[in-house]
């Protein structure tokens, strides 16, 4: 007894002389903040979106919530990933017309805001009056081609109807690449910012570090607990003991942290991250090639929607910063307009490009329209952020456009859409 309280006094005068904060409140406070720590040790912070197989990522129904309704317009994520409170598979019925909605965030928005106007405008046509018009949501924040393509082929693999589809896109396929993908060494075809989307997907290598990491801080945090939750807490001779314990175990999750850091910036530059190698001479070059993609991406979608008997329209999307598309109000030039924002310089020089191939979309068959003027003669605020986002009233009146120009289309005699039903002996198409 008299050794160990020797001891215990000869230690508590070592260890305060060695650390300043040494005290019985104080390892007790320190001890209660490892028990605590839940630091994430990879970048994998809880998150809206996951990965999907084909897609590419959608919505994690896990994280529904009122706070996440509430956020989306009252809209629940479906399990299949998208907004929609009920799943995206309508049975095919005489009195309904089920039209799918595919694009990217402004899609989004537009199938909340916009599709009142565009119905109104569609019954006003004799093939879809005293028709029941149903939206799906097919379109996410981010998505640019070919995911809306992708999108179309999977719901139809998984069985899914469609009379009509509308892809409304553009703006994501010509900006967002090279805002985030090219940058970052990422195939500019692949999910917007694929280098952090695929950061979930690990290395062997580093999930044995992780590993490791897990069982350390699990001991680590074992040891500390016990410790605090003893009446020994107030023995120096443990509290010796302890410290050590815990230097080696620290100086190990440090070392495994470091290790863990060089895995994952060797794992970045893996082809699962970056895909097909790309490079462009210029710009000029990068855009024309985002351009042929999306309107190869285009064509595949209506040849698929061809095949199913879906009739298919195409529209680019209007945006603020296309040269000349908008005289903006004062509000606008206030929260819609930023001159440093990277969205106005690829839109102000790479829309042209969309525009061009639009155009060659128009004279290969009528199921592509060109929006980027639409509000060319509206001088009230129709734009939301300075990003690309349209305000209600603004997606309302792309609604009603949208609508005009289906309407006239399908009223066609003459080339588009050509009835189907008089080649393949069914009146499907006719509504």
């Amino acid at each position: 007894m008299l050794v160990v309280a020797i001891l215990e006094i000869f230690l508590y005068a070592a260890l305060k002389l060695k650390f300043d904060y040494y005290s019985f409140s104080n390892l007790t406070e320190l001890r209660s903040g490892i028990v605590q720590d839940n630091t994430v040790t990879i970048a994998n912070n809880p998150s809206l979106v996951t990965l999907h197989p084909y897609l590419g990522y959608v919505y994690d129904p896990a994280r529904n919530s009122k706070k996440r309704t509430a956020t989306h317009w009252g809209l629940s994520i479906s399990d299949y990933g998208f907004l929609g409170d009920s799943d995206p598979f309508h049975p095919e019925k005489n009195d309904s017309v089920v039209i799918g909605i595919f694009g990217g965030s402004v899609a989004v928005y537009f199938s909340v805001f916009g599709v009142d106007a565009l119905v109104q405008q569609l019954q006003s046509s004799d093939r879809f009056k005293n028709k029941k018009i149903e939206i799906v949501r097919v379109a996410l924040g981010g998505y640019k081609q070919p995911q809306q393509l992708m999108a179309l082929a999977y719901f139809l693999s998984q069985g899914a109807h469609f009379d009509a589809v509308i892809n409304l896109d553009g703006f994501n396929e010509i900006a967002l690449p090279p805002m985030h993908n090219i940058p970052n060494n990422v195939s500019p075809f692949y999910p917007r910012s694929w280098h952090w989307q695929s950061d979930r997907l690990l290395s062997n290598k580093t999930k044995s570090i992780v590993g490791k990491l897990g069982f350390l801080r699990d001991g680590r945090t074992y040891v500390a607990s016990t410790m605090n939750g003893s009446v020994l807490r107030f023995s120096n001779i443990m509290n010796a003991m302890w410290m050590a314990t815990d230097g080696i175990l620290g100086r190990a999750i440090g070392q495994n942290s470091r290790e863990l850091s060089v895995s994952t910036n060797e794992h970045s530059s893996g082809y699962e991250r970056s895909g097909p190698t790309y490079s462009y001479e210029d710009n000029a070059a990068m855009y024309r090639d985002l351009a042929a993609h999306w309107s190869l991406a285009s064509q595949q979608m209506a040849k698929l929607c061809e095949a199913n008997q879906i009739l298919y329209w195409h529209f680019l999307q209007p945006n603020q910063y296309v040269p000349g598309a908008k005289i903006l109000s004062d509000e606008e030039l206030e929260i819609a307009f930023n001159p440093e924002s990277p969205y106005r310089e690829h839109t102000e020089v790479g829309y042209s490009s969309l525009i061009e191939a639009g155009q060659e979309l128009a004279r290969s068959n009528d199921q592509f329209h060109d929006l980027t003027m639409v509000f060319k003669d509206h001088t009230e605020s129709v734009y939301s952020d300075d990003c690309c986002h349209l305000n209600e009233h603004g997606n309302e009146i792309l609604g009603d456009i949208m609508g005009r120009l289906m309407v006239e289309d399908i009223g066609r005699d003459a080339d588009y859409p050509k009835l189907r039903s008089e080649q393949k002996g069914t009146d499907k198409l006719t509504f």
